[in-house]
């Protein structure tokens, strides 16, 4: 009995070992699954309208009131015009014209959203005080895109715009006295005596498109829970699920994909009858790969707002208001507005 218990012993620690090996695989198994893979697929496919400006303007939005709380450079974010631009042109006014068309990756940005608006706010012509001080500039940009997937938990973001300007206006002298003066819509000098200020940021805006693109625009907004790996998924595998893409290149990427990944596309400008949203839940599509046939369909019917130019596109639009206690309360509403 005594030369036994050795043996006895020795099998009782392979045994314990043999379970201890089982529970170690099946922990390293339960940490390869993906929690975000559920099989449902929250992609969509929209149509997104805006209200677009008279086409009877010769200078497009320029002089339009604009909602820097909206989409970056976005027709959906303009408002109700401020500025005679007509009036300021026929008494000899400094307006830059251009009718020369380009292309390419125009806006780029990567990081937190926070990280994301500063590069936004900075090509839009805000200042730095400005984007410490409000917390809802561009807001839309973001809040919009992927409304119907709320299952992320840490997000980064990687973003670029495919732009063709088809012009470029932009008002490079102004005597804001003079404008206050002379250059104001009658419309909006009227409200001016008849509105609460709350009532004009709504009709026309926290600011006043000053220097802008036109044109058509491609926006490609992707997000994902990986900071460390995540910018390298996003141009080189876009083509599996969304044609056209950036004219960008970046290498195929050799780490793992991110466990959560959504594709946000929406062509500004082109033939508003069609789809111009699509949102591509990337963990759980199901779908075939979608192709746009609008892009680069531009003519002069159908360009619109897509970029500032020379960052110093937008000005506030109380400086626009010569009456001081009518200034301050615009002031105080713009403030509470923007999320001060």
């Amino acid at each position: 009995m005594i030369n036994k218990l050795p043996l006895i012993a020795l099998c009782l620690f392979l045994f314990a070992s043999c379970n201890k090996a089982k529970e170690d695989n099946l922990i390293t198994h339960e940490e390869k699954i993906n929690p975000y893979f559920t099989g449902i697929d929250l992609s969509n496919t929209a149509h997104i309208d805006w209200r677009t400006k008279d086409l009877t303007d010769n200078y497009y939005m320029l002089g339009y009131g604009y909602d820097i709380t909206g989409k970056y450079a976005h027709p959906a974010s303009t408002r109700n015009k401020v500025i005679d631009v007509e009036a300021f042109d026929k008494d000899g006014g400094t307006i830059f014209q251009s009718f020369s068309s380009s292309g390419g990756p125009k806006l780029e940005i990567s990081g937190k959203k926070e990280t994301c608006i500063q590069t936004m706010g900075q090509r839009a012509g805000l200042s730095s005080e400005e984007l410490a001080k409000y917390k809802h500039i561009f807001r839309e940009t973001f809040k919009s895109a992927f409304k119907n997937d709320t299952t992320f938990r840490s997000i980064d973001y990687e973003g670029v715009s495919q732009v063709l300007v088809y012009a470029t206006f932009g008002i490079f002298e102004m005597d804001l006295n003079e404008f206050q003066s002379k250059y104001l819509t009658s419309a909006f000098k009227n409200d001016l005596e008849t509105k609460t200020a709350k009532e004009i940021i709504a009709l026309y805006g926290t600011h006043v498109l000053k220097k802008i693109d036109v044109g058509q625009r491609m926006d490609y907004l992707y997000r994902h829970n990986q900071a460390s790996n995540g910018r390298k998924w996003f141009i080189p595998t876009m083509y599996k699920y969304f044609m056209p893409t950036p004219s960008t290149w970046t290498e195929t990427p050799k780490e793992a994909a991110p466990l959560k990944q959504n594709l946000a596309v929406e062509l500004v400008g082109g033939n508003k009858l069609a789809p111009n949203f699509w949102m591509i839940d990337v963990t759980n599509y199901t779908g075939e790969k979608i192709v746009s046939q609008e892009w680069n369909n531009i003519s002069k019917t159908a360009p619109t707002l897509v970029d500032f130019f020379k960052k110093d596109g937008v000005i506030p639009i109380y400086k626009f208001v010569k009456d001081e206690t009518k200034k301050q309360a615009l002031i105080e509403a713009y403030n509470a507005y923007l999320g001060l």
